[in-house]
């Protein structure tokens, strides 16, 4: 029986009367599941991938239905998982819902093949945890043990793994089938943006690491970042610097119980900066100079300045760190200068025009 062969109000009539409690991906829903001709029809989209529980049995979704039917149903494939597997991925134990075969589709004959005695194939949920599974990861199944010598990833959603018989070693965990249980691990990581940075502020820079598990390089590993100063440089959980101040930061990134750092050293940011007061310096009135900053016309406070004058056209009278007051003497143009205390090379220059007319 076709159940999409039905007028729409008669499909939800059957969908009131004989869905049933699932979960998909753990997340309460409902569906009608034909178990055996492994079919499933929801109100929720699926996905291939998608682990369905019901009954207390997993159910993997091996092929989606793309179209959707009166605007609400949705189809998928499912089979049966027939095992829950263990690897020790990262010091943690991840089990995994599993349907392991020791025969695979034969496209060419259009149908199911045997496979060499001592390989089967594993298809598991393709998600953060099993995307750490790697080549020659082992687990323990069927009174045996195997060995992962492939992994296909050409199915979205699904990870299909091809293992070989393998031997038990005296690190396994025969009876909790968790293999190389009690193996020690020696771990390792490096970031690969090297042993320091030069930055400016406002700049940004993604930190790339590596890491590893007994030599074997660690797909998406849990890292920590931290930096021992947001002040000059901070660093969010992903990893992008951000330089906020002048001065040296030290980033520190961990992984299980190894650390690497870099220093993070950002160079003071460059304002532009201007001697600020008027182009002509009259007989019988002073006239004070500031260094302001031009983009906000602010006094610059956080730096000092020296001044001084090309010829005796003006006087000095009086000084501060970052102003300075003159006095017309005589008739002519005078240059007035101003080198920052801090930064030799920081100079600003001021032409002005000295003159005994007041009109």
């Amino acid at each position: 029986m076709n159940l999409f062969q039905f007028p729409a109000s008669d499909m939800d009539f059957i969908f009131s009367e004989q869905n049933k409690p699932v979960q998909i991906n753990g997340i309460d829903g409902n569906a009608i599941l034909n178990i055996a001709k492994n079919y499933i029809i929801t109100l929720t989209p699926v996905k291939t991938g998608d682990i369905i529980e019901y009954n207390q049995k997993k159910y993997l979704i091996t092929t989606e239905n793309n179209e959707i039917r009166y605007n609400k149903y949705y189809k998928a494939k499912i089979e049966y998982c027939n095992y829950s597997i263990k690897f020790k991925i990262q010091s943690e134990v991840k089990e995994f819902d599993a349907i392991i075969d020791s025969k695979t589709f034969d496209v060419q004959s259009n149908q199911y093949i045997e496979l060499p005695s001592g390989k089967i194939i594993v298809k598991i949920q393709d998600n953060s945890d099993s995307e750490n599974i790697v080549l020659g990861n082992r687990f323990i199944k069927m009174g045996s043990a195997w060995k992962i010598t492939g992994i296909d990833k050409t199915t979205k959603g699904i990870i299909s793994l091809i293992c070989d018989l393998d031997q038990f070693n005296t690190s396994d965990d025969i009876e909790n089938e968790i293999a190389d249980a009690f193996l020690n691990h020696t771990y390792e990581i490096i970031i690969n943006n090297g042993d320091a940075l030069n930055m400016n502020v406002n700049d940004t820079v993604q930190l790339n690491v590596t890491c590893k598990d007994n030599n074997a390089v660690v797909s998406n590993p849990v890292v920590t970042y931290s930096t021992n100063n947001t002040s000059i440089a901070t660093v969010s959980n992903s990893g992008l610097v951000t330089a906020i101040g002048s001065g040296s930061a030290i980033i520190t990134v961990t992984y299980q119980n190894v650390s690497d750092t870099i220093t993070i050293n950002v160079a003071s940011a460059t304002r532009p900066m201007a001697i600020v007061g008027s182009d002509t310096l009259n007989s019988g009135y002073n006239q004070t100079y500031t260094i302001k900053y031009t983009d906000t016309n602010t006094t610059v406070t956080d730096k000092t300045f020296n001044f001084s004058l090309s010829n005796s056209n003006a006087s000095i009278v009086s000084k501060t760190s970052n102003s300075v007051t003159l006095q017309y003497k005589a008739d002519g143009t005078v240059v007035l200068t101003a080198i920052c205390n801090e930064d030799a090379s920081m100079k600003l220059t001021k032409n002005i025009t000295c003159s005994g007319n007041l009109w």
